[in-house]
């Protein structure tokens, strides 16, 4: 069985809101788009077989996830900076009008993360350039590192100076350790391109999908 868990729901993206939602950049937009991105996520899931009860929503506030992780005080709240929300009130959050805290997320990262007691994890390098992308992969370390489970983890690159436009080999300062490279089929190809379109808030255009995903095995390091 497949689980998937978001920690933001994408909703800070000012492109999105301009040009695809064609809305003025005010609170009001970017919450427009969370439940634009959230209903994205479910068609192209669900387009892949997970099921809606598989999906995690924690939506902490997108562009300022990292912020709230390397917080010195766990329990100081931080507002959206699109938003302006300072807690998941968004009603699919996995708990509505959780704080945009440290401590918060870190504990409903935990909770899930006990709750399916995943036999493998798949997460993010620490080389990834976005920072919620950053954050998430710090919270899920820290919880992991906290519970008592001992699953197998792999990592994956999205945010990487040309990756997945002008390059798809992983980078040479990046050919460490263990790769694994995987082969879709035909049909698994033309799924993942599918599910990739359904995403139309992204301007996918500023990406490129293809026929192989590489893992690296393990996750390195918290960043």
């Amino acid at each position: 069985m497949i689980y998937v868990l978001y920690l933001t729901t994408g909703d800070g993206y000012d492109g999105a809101v301009q040009n695809f939602l064609h809305l003025p950049t005010v609170s009001s937009s970017f919450i427009r788009l969370g439940f634009l991105r959230h209903q994205e996520a479910i068609n192209a899931e669900n387009l892949l077989g997970v099921p809606r009860n598989h999906l995690f929503f924690l939506c902490f506030p997108d562009t300022a996830c990292l912020k709230i992780v390397k917080n010195s005080n766990p329990n100081k709240i931080v507002r959206s900076p699109k938003t302006h929300l300072t807690t998941a009130a968004y009603p699919f959050a996995y708990q509505t009008n959780a704080p945009y805290s440290k401590a918060s997320a870190f504990r409903l990262m935990r909770e899930v993360i006990e709750r399916v007691k995943p036999g493998t994890i798949i997460l993010n390098r620490p080389e990834d350039t976005n920072p919620d992308h950053r954050a998430a992969r710090n919270l899920l370390l820290a919880a992991l590192q906290q519970s008592k489970l001992r699953s197998f983890l792999l990592s994956y690159l999205i945010h990487f100076p040309h990756w997945g436009r002008k390059i798809f080999l992983p980078p040479l300062r990046l050919q460490k350790g263990t790769i694994f490279q995987l082969k879709l089929t035909h049909q698994e190809f033309a799924r993942k391109r599918r599910a990739f379109e359904l995403h139309q808030s992204e301007f996918l255009d500023r990406f490129r999908v293809h026929p192989i995903e590489f893992f690296w095995l393990g996750a390195n390091r918290i960043t």
